[in-house]
């Protein structure tokens, strides 16, 4: 079914709006411009069509499967006891791991981090430090 609705455009343009339910999709507006003279269709000129899909919501679907564990289940934990301005992190996951580096306390701290290889950080700070570094 397809309402028709009249809507002034700014700078005294004019256009027909039709508003149709699209099954599965949302909604389908259609702008046609008209003569504001005489409120007739304008020859040749230009329709606007928009597709509205995010109108209408409806409930959240059925929760999905859980997903891989990742590259290898992967993931690796270094701990540096001994403060020092340098650590370097043999982590052995055989890929790029995105790492995050903790303080004693469990702060994260700022630091360099250099994926050397696939296998090895190299991470520096402005001082030393001991802590943990989490490569995942």
């Amino acid at each position: 079914m397809t309402e028709t609705y009249s809507l002034t455009l700014r700078q005294a343009a004019a256009a027909n709006v039709a508003v149709e339910p699209v099954a599965g999709l949302g909604l389908l507006l259609t702008l046609r411009p008209v003569n504001v003279a005489n409120s007739t269709a304008m020859g040749n000129a230009e329709e606007i069509v928009l597709a509205l899909g995010a109108l209408w919501i409806g409930p959240p679907g059925p929760k999905g499967d859980q997903g891989d564990p990742g590259i290898n289940g992967a993931g690796y934990q270094h701990t540096q006891a001994v403060a020092s301005a340098m650590w370097t992190v043999n982590h052995n996951l055989g890929f790029f791991p995105a790492t995050t580096v903790y303080s004693t306390g469990g702060v994260e701290v700022e630091a360099e981090v250099l994926n050397a290889s696939v296998n090895q950080v190299l991470i520096y700070f402005v001082a030393p430090y001991a802590g943990t570094a989490r490569c995942i």
